[in-house]
């Protein structure tokens, strides 16, 4: 069982700290906590096979951002597309945030390298994964399925394309 606790707190209580300690520019202490967040959902997500809450990758990219560190910014934005992501409209918004600052780069290419960095995530998890096509982009990747608070897993659920992040939902 993974530790979603951080002094005496869940980890997402959090932030409204954070967005404090961002706007005191107090940016090593906010980026600590934040690698420390990021890491315990990481370890959820494999665990349980929910996605990744994008807040977090988000509000450190942006950090970098202030501080004018695009190589931190990018590794951040490929650390969250390399993470089964939750639904919703966020994670497209940071793909195309990734793809804009990779601008020199082919799409396709990076593309397939966030799939093959998911892939290895992935496959540290002891869930089952079932490959199915996007409706969007249409292309076939691997989904870890999800389990509920009884250990079994869950037949119809949502998650973001491994490709392209857009929202989906996905049936066994």
């Amino acid at each position: 069982m993974v530790k979603e606790i951080i002094d005496g707190k869940h980890y997402s209580e959090y932030s409204d700290y954070i967005n404090e300690l961002v706007r005191k520019e107090n940016y090593n202490e906010a980026i600590d906590l934040l690698v420390k967040i990021i890491e315990i959902m990481e370890n959820v997500a494999i665990e349980k096979g929910v996605g990744v809450a994008p807040w977090y990758y988000d509000k450190l990219s942006l950090i970098y951002k202030k501080m004018k560190n695009k190589e931190a910014e990018i590794q951040t934005l490929k650390r969250f597309l390399s993470q089964p992501k939750a639904r919703g409209s966020r994670p497209k918004k940071i793909y195309d945030k990734y793809i804009k600052l990779n601008k020199d780069t082919n799409e396709d290419q990076l593309q397939n390298y966030i799939y093959k960095e998911y892939k290895k995530v992935i496959s540290s998890s002891s869930l089952t994964s079932v490959n199915r096509k996007c409706s969007n982009c249409r292309k076939k990747g691997d989904y870890l399925v999800p389990i509920d608070e009884r250990g079994k897993e869950i037949k119809f659920f949502g998650a973001c394309c491994p490709f392209c992040c857009t929202s989906d939902l996905i049936t066994l």
